[in-house]
């Protein structure tokens, strides 16, 4: 005991006490941490009597034996997430409620700062959409701070235009036209068209109106197409065979058929 009377660093061969970050704010003696007379590396800091009220980043600064560099940016004590009895740093007790995190979730999970994991590559891409391009994580993912699972775009925005932004089938659960969707490409200026020209709902596909653009039969946009028995193609669209009134007929919009070129019924609405 008594190690401070000789190592004060004043006396021939009596190592003194370092001018480092580590010991700048120790005040007790040498052996309350020093257990060896032959080397000063065998240091252990007992942590059990420290408290919340304890200035963890007095010696466990940025640098290789403190927080790192791809430490999560916060200026929270470190006792806060870490055990301190055992003294060991993993696992942490983050949870989320010792910093507000409302709003900055970004701040942490960009994929930099392990295990705060990042924003996946076939995320969504909401930055391109005007009505969420300054959004932060918990603007969709609400409720729970143990899974990313329970995002809810549309929930929480309306967005009226631009579907197939993220509708293209790349991006996670947002859904992409299934490989027999309608051919829309065929209608008037159909490869132009968006997803909302014919569904009409953010919380179901299967609420579709179909206007058929003014496209008509017999040209670009025949009737047969979708409308012909034997199609595959998704909807609730009558089906019939091509020559089920006419041996002749190449297409169901024909004069004396169905309209607009023909006669009978109401243009893109009813048959008969």
């Amino acid at each position: 005991t008594g190690c401070f009377s000789c190592h004060t660093g004043a006396y021939m061969n009596a190592v003194g006490k370092p001018n480092t970050a580590t010991h700048a704010n120790v005040t007790g003696n040498c052996e309350s941490c020093h257990k060896s007379t032959t080397s000063w590396a065998s240091a252990s800091v007992d942590h059990s009597t420290f408290t919340a009220a304890t200035n963890c980043a007095q010696c466990h600064g940025v640098s290789a034996s403190g927080k790192s560099a791809t430490h999560i940016p916060t200026t929270a004590n470190c006792y806060l997430c870490h055990n301190v009895a055992p003294a060991r740093w993993t696992p942490t007790k983050w949870n989320h409620t010792q910093v507000p995190v409302t709003g900055q979730c970004a701040t942490c999970h960009t994929g930099g700062y392990p295990p705060a994991d990042g924003k996946p590559t076939n995320h969504i891409p909401y930055q391109t959409v005007a009505a969420s391009a300054t959004a932060n994580c918990d603007a969709c993912h609400r409720g729970s701070f143990t899974s990313w699972a329970n995002g809810r775009f549309h929930t929480y925005f309306t967005v009226s235009t631009g579907c197939k932004t993220c509708h293209t089938g790349a991006y996670m659960n947002a859904t992409g036209k299934p490989i027999n969707h309608i051919p829309e490409v065929q209608l008037l200026n159909g490869a132009s068209m968006d997803c909302n020209a014919c569904h009409t709902s953010t919380a179901s596909w299967g609420s579709m109106v179909m206007n058929h653009n003014n496209s008509q039969g017999n040209g670009a946009g025949w009737c047969k197409a979708c409308h012909q028995s034997g199609t595959s193609y998704l909807g609730s669209m009558e089906k019939k065979s091509l020559t089920h009134k006419s041996p002749t007929a190449t297409d169901c919009s024909q004069s004396g058929c169905h309209r607009p070129l023909g006669t009978k019924g109401t243009p893109y609405t009813k048959w008969g």
